[in-house]
């Protein structure tokens, strides 16, 4: 069985898949190698988390600063961190881990997908993502082929598929309108979604003419 046939099964649930918004988790051996950190310094630290956020992509920065820069977070962890609330609610459904081969900190969303078949030539797929942001004006869109000159690389990609015609995208789900068997779009689609919201993962923004991605989570 391919590694892809694996990956699909694992998803098939009966429940519709909701949205993750479990604060970020932290692995056991990331907690002991911070604990194992912290006992080695010489003055009060705190393990710190930073997003740095660019126009496609963000990159999550690590290391350790003085307890003087702690606050109250948003929500409990079992170490204390140092980190924006913004950044915490960026990272819901995110794992922290270490390697110890690498002797690195990774921090990685969990992303699920569940996969249903609406009616012939419809599909919908499901994320524990929100695709669209509490803040969008419109909290639903219909989308057509060219329908606008800009969107989010990853819309503008799917849509470039050639056997896929228009989407729809509601809370955290994206209906595909396709001309073909599903199986025949299903792992270049499934990549795309996986690229984005791997590495990117802003939600969107929509208004009168306008599909954007919000950076201001």
């Amino acid at each position: 069985m391919s590694f892809f046939s694996i990956f699909k099964s694992l998803f098939k649930k009966k429940e519709i898949l909701q949205a993750n918004f479990c604060p970020l988790e932290i692995s056991e051996s990331a907690i002991n190698k911070i604990k194992t950190h912290l006992e080695k310094l010489n003055f009060r630290s705190c393990f710190k988390i930073e997003v740095i956020k660019r126009k496609n992509v963000y990159q999550c920065n690590v290391g350790f600063d003085d307890s003087k820069f702690y606050t109250e977070t948003k929500f409990q962890y079992p170490t204390k961190l140092i980190i924006s609330e913004k950044d915490e609610i960026f990272l819901l459904g995110s794992s922290l881990e270490f390697d110890e081969k690498e002797q690195q900190f990774y921090i990685h969303p969990n992303i699920e997908v569940q996969i249903d078949s609406i009616r012939k030539n419809f599909t919908r797929i499901y994320l524990n993502r929100n695709f669209i942001s509490e803040k969008s004006i419109y909290k639903f869109i219909g989308i057509e082929k060219n329908q606008f000159q800009i969107l989010p690389l990853y819309l503008k990609k799917i849509l470039e598929i050639e056997k896929i015609n228009s989407i729809y995208i509601e809370k955290n789900f994206i209906s595909v309108e396709h001309f073909v068997k599903f199986s025949e779009i299903e792992e270049e689609l499934i990549d795309i979604l996986f690229e984005y919201f791997s590495t990117c993962s802003y939600p969107i923004l929509i208004s009168d003419n306008k599909v954007e991605s919000h950076f201001e989570v």
